[in-house]
This record gives C-alpha cells, structure tokens and sequence, in this order.
C-alpha cells in the first residue's frame, strides 16, 4: 500500500510539472519587466492625480520607489526607462490648477535632483525637455481643438460651457453653505449660557 500511495504521489508531482510548463508556452503568457511595472505605477499615480487630487499617498509612495529604483539600476538602464517617469514628475513639479501639496512638491524635486545625478545632466536635460515639449504640445494641442470644435460644432461648446457654468455656481453654493454652518457651529460655541 505504501509503493502505491508513492506513485500517485510521483504521478501528481509529473501532472503538476507537466501543467506548469503547459502555462509557460501558452499564447496568454505575461512577462514582467521593469518598464512594465514602471508604466503600471505612473498609471496608478496617474489615476490618483486624476479621481482622488487631494490624497498625495500614492504619489509620493510611487515617486519613493521610483527613486529606489534609479539607485539600484544606475545610470546606463536608469536611461532606458526615465522617459516613463519623467512626466509624471514634470506635471506634479508644475502642478497649478490645484493647491499643490507642500511635501508632494518637495520630493518630486528631491526624486528630480536624484535622477540627475545618477543619469548625468546631458541625458537628464534631454529627456526631461523632451517629456516637456510633449507637454505643451498636448497641451496646445486640446486648445486648439477646443478653440476649432467652438466654430465647427457650437452646441457641444454650449454644453460644455454651460456645464463649466453650473459647476462653479454649485461649488459657490457649497461654499457658501460651508461658511454658514462654520457661522453656526461658532455662534452655539461661543455663547455662553
């Protein structure tokens, strides 16, 4: 009985083997790479830029690892995947439409000046010019789409104005409604009774 128990054991071993290296030669095999898991951890900053402004933990969690990542790999592979990076970097560093976190802006400098010194200045000065120059030319480019689809197609210019328009009327209500309870709160606290 114990020979018996041995072989199933053997044959399920040979079934597990076999399995695995069926999954390593199928079509729907995934390799990690760093600039893979480089581009997934700029999305995620991204995505927190975006849907969640105010929180910075992300951010500051995948610009710290991004850095670790430069120490480690050093300058000749550091220069193959900064170009991932660099825009991320370059929109928290000239963050303006919000009220850019203090800490946040800091360490984007520090993580900045990091990758300088360890890639050089020529690669770093080109590279980040160039994440720049692909900046603004989205940037220009959304305006003059914009500015072209306010002639070409008014109504979709109406709606989205008037849609701008009835947002700053109800963040202005929010407001005014957050500095009466504030008046309140104040007025009940303040008195004594």
């Amino acid at each position: 009985m114990d020979v018996e128990e041995e072989e199933d054991e053997d044959e399920e071993e040979e079934d597990g083997e076999k399995e695995g290296e069926k999954e390593d030669e199928g079509p729907g095999e995934y390799r990690v790479s760093l600039p893979w898991v480089t581009r997934k951890m700029i999305h995620e900053a991204h995505y927190e830029n975006i849907h969640n402004p105010r929180s910075v933990l992300k951010r500051s969690y995948v610009f710290k690892w991004f850095a670790a990542v430069a120490i480690d790999l050093g300058p000749e592979l550091l220069a193959d995947i900064i170009h991932i990076a660099l825009p991320a970097l370059h929109r928290e560093l000239n963050n303006t439409r919000r009220m850019p976190d203090p800490k946040l802006k800091a360490l984007t400098q520090e993580v900045l000046e990091l990758l300088k010194k360890t890639v050089g200045t020529t690669v770093f000065s080109e590279k980040f010019a160039q994440a720049q120059k692909i900046r603004m030319e989205r940037i220009s480019s959304r305006k003059q789409k914009r500015a072209v689809e306010a002639v070409t197609r008014p109504d979709i210019s109406y709606k989205r104005k008037q849609k701008q328009n009835i947002a700053k009327v109800a963040a202005k209500k929010r407001k005014v409604e957050k500095i009466r309870t504030m008046k309140v709160l104040k007025g009940k606290f303040s008195r004594k009774s």
